[in-house]
């Protein structure tokens, strides 16, 4: 049995959470999809817990971390120091990449990376390596943003369908 096409859903059915159904299942190959949607990819040990506690437990984890942030920033915060020390605003790209792949809170760094992409510049136009990194002024303000606006929004595990896209013609 094959997933519903798009024209085949009705407003209310298109609107219901989606939980995991003989055709589409919880299964290794949906979670790795939604770990690498919404951070960077996880290990196998994280994909199988996913399996054993199901969807929303999992989202719930991501959206919202139980781990202790406070020794990661600090590390992070250290060696952005330490690079900075060293005067080329270059090298903080390798600082950001190790914060992005060992960071407890994957979706914050995906959010980060997404909406510094909108409103910074490249390292090689950076002249002062001591400003405030754009990093940390884009995590500190998105933190904000989702323990007030996120928490709030019902979040799903699989896309959410447009209802402006006209089904029947394919296009909006």
């Amino acid at each position: 049995m094959k997933p519903k096409e798009l024209g085949q859903w009705s407003a209310q059915e298109a609107w219901q959470p989606w939980g995991p159904t003989e055709v589409e299942k919880w299964d290794m190959a949906r979670i790795a999809h939604l770990y690498r949607r919404v951070g960077f990819g996880a290990s196998e040990t994280t994909l199988k817990r996913a399996i054993e506690v199901g969807p929303d437990r999992t989202l719930q984890e991501i959206l919202a971390p139980s781990v202790d942030i406070a020794p990661f920033e600090e590390e992070s915060a250290g060696i952005a120091k330490s690079v900075k020390a060293g005067g080329d605003a270059k090298n903080l790209t390798t600082w950001w990449l190790h914060r992005m792949r060992t960071s407890p809170h994957p979706l914050l760094e995906k959010m980060t990376l997404f909406w510094h992409g909108h409103f910074a510049t490249g390292a090689e136009k950076v002249l002062d390596v001591e400003l405030p990194l754009g990093v940390e002024l884009l995590q500190r303000h998105l933190r904000a943003l989702a323990e007030t606006a996120l928490d709030r929004l019902a979040v799903q595990a699989e896309f959410v369908i447009d209802p402006d896209v006209d089904a029947t013609a394919g296009h909006a």
